[in-house]
């Protein structure tokens, strides 16, 4: 599901406080050197943080139910995103789990960098999902159940591949 080096993963801890992996993590060996803890309020700990904490920290804030996040770059889920607008499940897993899901289109490239937290973040809002799919860059989810987020990826994962056969 993810790349040894590109991807995010956090949890809510206790407070205004969350858990998120380091920019030089690799995702294969997770261990105590490789996350960190951040206040919700940034200070110089997120230099040291993933580079997408920002998003994270504001998906805790503006979304209560959030307990872990996930940024999952799927090189399958991206493949599809750049050929299609909409996924249209055609297995029995993902057509019951999602039905149709919307892909979302990030524009300009080059500016995306300075859009995209905001972007996420009105999407989950205006959306009422839990889980965007973004053309060209992956996928993003939140919840309270760390199990079935990664459930729903590995479901949508397979699909892509399915479709995209």
């Amino acid at each position: 599901l993810f790349g040894i080096r590109l991807g995010s993963i956090s949890f809510r801890s206790e407070g205004a406080k969350f858990v998120i992996n380091k920019s030089d993590a690799f995702f294969n060996q997770l261990d105590d050197d490789s996350i960190i803890e951040l206040h919700f309020q940034p200070d110089y700990r997120y230099n040291q943080a993933s580079k997408d904490a920002t998003i994270h920290q504001q998906i805790y804030h503006n979304f209560l139910d959030a307990k872990f996040v996930l940024l999952v770059p799927s090189a399958t889920i991206i493949a599809y995103t750049l050929k299609h607008d909409i996924l249209y499940p055609k297995d029995f897993f993902a057509k019951s789990e999602f039905g149709i899901l919307e892909i979302y289109d990030i524009g300009d490239i080059k500016s995306w960098k300075q859009r995209k937290n905001g972007e996420i973040i009105n999407y989950f809002k205006e959306h009422d999902k839990k889980m965007m799919l973004i053309r060209g860059y992956g996928v993003y989810i939140y919840g309270r159940d760390i199990y079935e987020m990664v459930r729903k990826i590995e479901i949508l994962e397979r699909s892509c591949k399915v479709l995209g056969e």
